[in-house]
């Protein structure tokens, strides 16, 4: 259902701006169906959590040395210019 989903949407979307076949999802997301209490409490604590990892999140372009934008992973040091590696 979720890939029929996804499907028709991303054809929609390349359709209205005339990019087919471009990608339109992040890659690497995963869904996930609810089907119960525990698993909504778990998703909406993530929902609560996740926005200080983006800190640190490599897709965050803060984190990333004008240098280096490849690298991944890094976080500025407090108080100074210089980058260290995340954990």
């Amino acid at each position: 259902m979720v890939r029929a989903f996804k499907g028709a949407v991303t054809a929609r979307i390349n359709t209205l701006r005339a990019t087919p076949g471009t990608p339109v999802w992040q890659r690497n997301y995963h869904e996930h169906i609810i089907r119960d209490e525990r698993s909504l409490n778990r998703i909406r604590q993530y929902i609560r959590d996740n926005p200080a990892q983006w800190a640190f999140d490599p897709e965050n372009p803060a984190c990333r040395p004008d240098d280096d934008p490849g690298a991944t992973r890094r976080a500025p040091m407090k108080g100074k210019k210089r980058w260290q590696v995340g954990e």
